[in-house]
């Protein structure tokens, strides 16, 4: 029996046989089984692996870097792209007298964005502008200072004590927070923080005494450089402070060119110095009490030992025994005892104590330094307000130093005899001479001399109260220190301050006279404390090239004493 056969036909229009087909099925499925019976190598997955957790990583740390690294940077720059921190002034603290008198005011102003500003006025300009200074736009090196508080346009205290209590004065900026749009449109304003008003100061100064120093310095002097102090010798508080001429500080607070404050300074009315501070001047006589101190204690001399005085000293001239050189006093005093010597301002008998004459060694000019410095003459005192000098003690390494090619000679005793009465290279500020012979009339204390008494914030609580300070004690013996007010009180009973015997009160002084380089007219010096017993104030006045002590500082200081007792 013939079998059937079958035929496949495609789309080709072939037929094919069946067995043709299930032979290429057979064939198809061994081709994938031997591909897919090849194994994948474990290398292969590990290098996808470390890939994939390497490009994981990087995106993480990117991402913290990005959020928790830079995300506030980049959140303020967002900011600031809308919100504004606008620092707004503070009124500075007010400055007031022992007697609560406002010695300067705040100012308000505003711009064309309503921005307040605040300038100083001070309503006593040039009676007190050496003491309060002024204020004025912070340089750079300021603002650098401290860049938390200052920003470009802010003032600053200059000079006095608006710069020596700046911090207090300043007070706290407010703070508010604008927010502008891209157009510059402000959207909002809010204010974060009130500007709170500086601290405020509370002086020593009596501003009457202050005025009344001032005005007699200018009535008896005219436009002569002057410089007077009149401070409380119990405890180094300052009273008043004088110097001439002196500033005009409303004229800081403007904008001028410097054409115009050239014009000024010119004139005298701006960058005046404050002699009281930095004047250095040769005391002439009132260095005496200091020295007859000093020849107390070493034992010198006593209260009781007498010079007689010839009108002169002979020094001799080993070079030349035929040439001596020859120191006069301004008078013949005859026999001499230390009231007498400080009352009539004895020369000789100061060489005497000082360099040594006859059959007394003197001090020589070691221990005068010695005790000069022990009454702090070549320290600072540390005063409140800025510019302070130190006094100048010449010695002989120093001589040799500086002058003594210029002069063509060698350091000798004559300048000894100099420093002894307040001249020769000897020099020294208003300032340190009245706090050493306040030590005298308190009984043997240098105070700190101070202005401000306390600062108290704008409810008027107290938040600094300054105490008075004693920088050196115990150095002069009392019995010598008294020994020495007794003969400054001899001044006024017999010697040349007999012009303050009409004073209400009991009083000491010594007058001054210091000789001047060239033709001029020598310094005039005057210091004196009262009542005599227990002291409530020295004073002391210099004026430059004034002349005589007696003729013109001893009068000024007696017409301010005697307002000063009967006011």
């Amino acid at each position: 029996m013939e079998k059937y056969k079958y035929k496949v036909r495609t789309q080709i229009k072939e037929e094919l046989e069946p067995e043709e087909t299930l032979l290429d099925s057979e064939e198809t499925k061994k081709e994938e089984k031997g591909r897919l019976e090849v194994p994948i190598k474990d290398t292969v997955f590990l290098i996808i692996f470390i890939f994939l957790s390497i490009f994981s990583l990087s995106l993480f740390v990117r991402a913290f870097y990005l959020i928790e690294i830079k995300g506030g940077e980049f959140t303020a720059r967002a900011t600031d792209n809308y919100l504004r921190v606008v620092y707004t002034e503070a009124p500075r603290g007010i400055i007031y007298s022992q007697d609560n008198f406002p010695l300067v005011k705040n100012i308000e102003k505003k711009d064309k964005e309503e921005k307040k500003s605040f300038l100083r006025y001070y309503p006593e300009n040039f009676y007190f502008s050496p003491i309060l200074g002024y204020t004025r736009e912070a340089a750079e090196e300021e603002i650098e200072s401290d860049p938390t508080y200052y920003q470009l346009g802010d003032w600053i205290g200059k000079n006095g004590l608006e710069k020596t209590y700046e911090e207090y004065l300043r007070g706290e900026k407010g703070m508010r927070e604008k927010i502008i749009n891209a157009k510059g449109e402000l959207l909002s304003d809010k204010l974060k923080k009130e500007p709170l008003q500086g601290d405020n100061l509370i002086l020593n100064i009596n501003v009457k005494l202050q005025k009344k120093i001032y005005d007699e310095i200018k009535k008896r002097a005219g436009n002569k450089n002057a410089a007077a102090i009149a401070l409380n010798p119990q405890d180094g508080s300052i009273l008043a402070l004088v110097s001439l001429p002196s500033d005009d500080n409303n004229v800081y607070s403007q904008r001028l060119s410097e054409e115009k404050l050239a014009k000024l300074e010119k004139e005298k009315k701006i960058n005046n110095p404050n002699w009281v501070l930095s004047g250095l001047y040769p005391s002439g006589s009132t260095i005496k009490p200091l020295i007859a101190a000093a020849g107390l204690e070493e034992r010198i001399i006593t209260p009781k030992t007498q010079i007689n005085c010839q009108g002169r000293v002979i020094i001799p001239n080993p070079w030349n025994p035929l040439k001596p050189s020859i120191k006069k006093d301004w008078r013949t005093h005859g026999i001499t005892s230390l009231d007498k010597a400080i009352a009539q301002s004895c020369n000789v008998y100061f060489f005497t104590v000082g360099g040594g004459y006859g059959d007394i060694d003197g001090l020589g000019i070691s221990r005068i330094k010695k005790y000069l410095d022990f009454f702090y003459l070549e320290e600072e005192l540390k005063i409140d307000i800025p510019g302070e000098k130190v006094s100048f003690i010449p010695t002989p390494q120093w001589f040799k130093e500086k002058k003594e090619k210029i002069e063509k000679r060698q350091w000798s005793v004559a300048d000894v005899y100099d420093v002894s009465i307040g001249q020769g290279y000897f020099f020294t500020t208003p300032l340190h001479l009245a706090v050493a012979l306040s030590s005298i009339a308190n009984g043997g204390k240098i105070y700190q001399p101070q202005i401000v008494n306390k600062i108290v914030n704008l409810g008027g609580k107290t938040i600094v109260d300054i105490n008075p300070k004693v920088l050196r004690e115990n150095f002069i013996q009392k019995e010598n220190i008294e020994s020495v007010r007794k003969a400054m009180r001899e001044c006024v009973l017999t010697g040349s301050c007999r012009q303050l015997l009409s004073l209400p009160v009991s009083s000491a002084g010594k007058t001054g006279t210091a000789e001047a380089p060239g033709n001029k007219e020598p310094h005039a010096w005057f210091v004196s404390f009262a009542p005599y017993e227990k002291p409530k104030i020295l004073l002391l006045v210099m004026i430059e090239y004034g002349g005589s002590g007696e003729k013109i500082a001893l009068p000024i200081a007696k017409e301010v004493l005697k307002w000063y007792f009967t006011k």
